[in-house]
């Protein structure tokens, strides 16, 4: 059984480092927050990162299946997941976790059909891997129409104290930077997407979601099982 748990802090105004003015949006941040099933925790920090983005509060998004956890801003991303059923099939994500700021969740859902499908721009995808493949193999095995990768972009690399690889993919013209690692069991690929917008116009927004992505990749931690001793934020900000 999954419960939730939660500290109680001080929070800055939701939109405060968000720009455009969102304040003739309706309805409000607060109303339209998700109802999170996996376990999560905050804790009481106050400082300002390098790049000028505001950081009030911290917290730590935990989920159990698979065991992961990572550190991100509650004061500027909303984090959505969605389980797909679809164990048993090798190529289709077996669950997403979408991560938007606070601005583009609410133009989001104030926006409805009329924006179309609009990709989210930093996520995680959980994808099968039944015959526990190397991730060199299963990103090599993964059909275009699913994953068009470029295969030149392949790159080892470590995250949360694991070996992964590095790449670079396309959906519908948006490159996204990908970093690939296994669940603690090997049966799951753990697949994290940041995407980047040109022009000047997406500076801040990529600049946040930029951020996110790396203090995501920072502070990951993958584990067989992990409880609620293990969300006390000892060093929480990456450096």
């Amino acid at each position: 059984m999954l419960t939730a748990v939660m500290t109680s802090t001080s929070y800055m105004n939701p939109l405060q480092a968000v720009e455009p003015n969102l304040s003739e949006l309706e309805p409000t941040i607060a109303e339209l927050e998700p109802n999170l099933s996996e376990l999560e925790s905050t804790t009481d920090i106050s400082e300002t990162s390098e790049n000028g983005i505001k950081i009030v509060d911290q917290a730590i998004y935990l989920r159990n299946d698979p065991v992961l956890q990572f550190v991100y801003l509650p004061n500027q991303f909303v984090i959505e997941s969605f389980a797909t059923n679809l164990e048993n099939d090798e190529f289709a994500p077996a669950d997403y976790i979408n991560i938007w700021t606070k601005e583009d969740y609410v133009i989001l859902k104030n926006a409805g059909d009329e924006i179309g499908d609009f990709l989210p721009r930093l996520k995680i995808t959980i994808k099968n891997n039944p015959e526990r493949l190397s991730l060199e193999d299963w990103v090599l095995a993964q059909p275009k129409e699913v994953l068009p990768v470029d295969r030149t972009s392949i790159e080892r690399r470590s995250i949360g104290g694991e070996e992964g690889l590095s790449f670079v993919s396309t959906d519908r013209l948006l490159p996204y930077q990908n970093t690939i690692v296994k669940d603690a069991t090997g049966d799951k690929v753990i697949m994290i997407s940041y995407g980047t917008f040109r022009g000047e116009a997406a500076a801040s927004s990529n600049a946040l979601y930029l951020f996110a992505f790396e203090q995501l990749e920072g502070t990951l931690e993958l584990a067989d099982a992990l409880t609620t001793s293990n969300t006390e934020l000892a060093d929480p900000l990456p450096q």
